[in-house]
């Protein structure tokens, strides 16, 4: 029987989700071994790639290949501000964290206050901007500062560079990947072309930059934008590399803000991180196990073959060892976030990172 699941950059909601069916959905392609080659050859090996964490890609190749010739790139991830950070968010930024440092690349995050308080009715402006600047502190010291910040209510350059991108396509066009109606938000629209300036913005007035954007699938249609806007404008296209959803604590197929309960926040104490995780289900494969994936560089395989032998003890074990790590990961990331409290404003990008000519075009 097909799982029935919904999956927009908005909402994740089923039993289960059908990763073969969504790279049909949205026509991207799946990780295989010799892109791993090329991977491991270009940037080194990483756990998240060799255990499919970031399962499927559109344009990687041609990126990897661009790299080897010596074109210079750059690297773009982002957030909605809506919440506290979760562990779910770390993993896009993890990946962007490995390729800056493999390849020397600046790295650019864009804040999405915007976004969310067109989407959420219950959150005013203040609250999504209090939100983004909390998001911030966080990314920097995630970052431990080495990131340029794009704040979309305070980047006012974003508005007349994405008019570039605006111009090349249709709401007809919008409306069908990133699936809304008459009903949706016209906000919505004008998001998908702000966010997907970034990964085309050094092409269009710096010359021949290679761009990738590290994110989690759901995020897809919000860069079609950018895809089709490089593709008419004779641009390369920017790679995409797309994660599988770390799932709750209750085993819902995606970890997320609007429920703290089963989510594992930055924030959290550690007694409130091992009772989260105490609280876990063992069944099928435990949200602890999922967690090791992601984050224990050295022991998951070990993990997962204790599981399959004896799942009572195994996914007890798993819980043992994702308290273990996820505790330190949060306390380390604690310390650093007091460093960047008070520095918000001097990583902001009011200017933009190239020479705005409009003319141009």
């Amino acid at each position: 029987m097909l799982p029935n699941f919904r999956v927009t950059p908005w909402e994740v909601r089923g039993d289960r989700i059908d990763y073969e069916r969504l790279l049909c959905d949205f026509g991207i392609e799946r990780i295989d071994s010799n892109l791993k080659v090329l991977i491991r050859k270009i940037l080194g090996d990483n756990h998240l790639i060799d255990r499919d964490v970031f399962f499927a890609h559109k344009n990687l190749g041609s990126f990897l290949l661009g790299i080897r010739e010596g074109d210079p790139s750059y690297i773009f991830t982002g957030r909605g501000a809506s919440g506290p950070i979760h562990i779910g968010n770390l993993v896009p930024l993890m990946l962007a964290k490995f390729i800056q440092e493999k390849l020397n690349s600046p790295l650019y995050f864009q804040i999405s206050d915007d976004e969310k308080y067109s989407l959420r009715p219950d959150l005013s402006f203040r609250e999504v901007r209090r939100w983004a600047r909390e998001n911030i502190v966080d990314v920097l010291a995630f970052f431990d500062g080495d990131v340029k910040i794009i704040w979309d209510s305070e980047s006012s350059w974003l508005y007349p560079a994405s008019l570039i991108i605006a111009k090349k396509l249709r709401i007809a066009e919008l409306k069908s990947f990133i699936k809304l109606d008459d009903t949706s938000n016209p906000a919505i629209l004008y998001y998908a072309l702000l966010q997907s300036l970034p990964a085309l913005m050094f092409q269009l007035f710096g010359g021949k930059y290679r761009c990738i954007v590290p994110m989690a699938v759901d995020q897809h249609p919000l860069m079609m934008p950018s895809l089709i806007a490089a593709r008419r404008l004779g641009l390369e296209e920017p790679a995409l590399i797309h994660s599988v959803f770390l799932p709750g604590i209750r085993g819902e197929p995606k970890m997320g803000t609007s429920n703290p309960s089963s989510a594992i926040f930055l924030t959290d104490a550690a007694d409130s991180v091992s009772e989260k995780i105490d609280r876990s289900s063992c069944s099928e494969l435990p949200p602890s196990l999922h967690y090791l994936r992601a984050f224990d560089t050295q022991g998951y395989e070990d993990a997962l073959a204790s599981y399959i032998e004896n799942k009572a003890y195994g996914c007890e074990e798993a819980k043992r060892r994702a308290k273990e790590i996820l505790i330190n990961l949060i306390e380390d990331h604690r310390r650093k976030r007091r460093e960047f409290i008070d520095k918000v404003d001097e990583f902001i990008l009011r200017e933009p990172p190239f020479g705005l000519d409009l003319e141009m075009f």
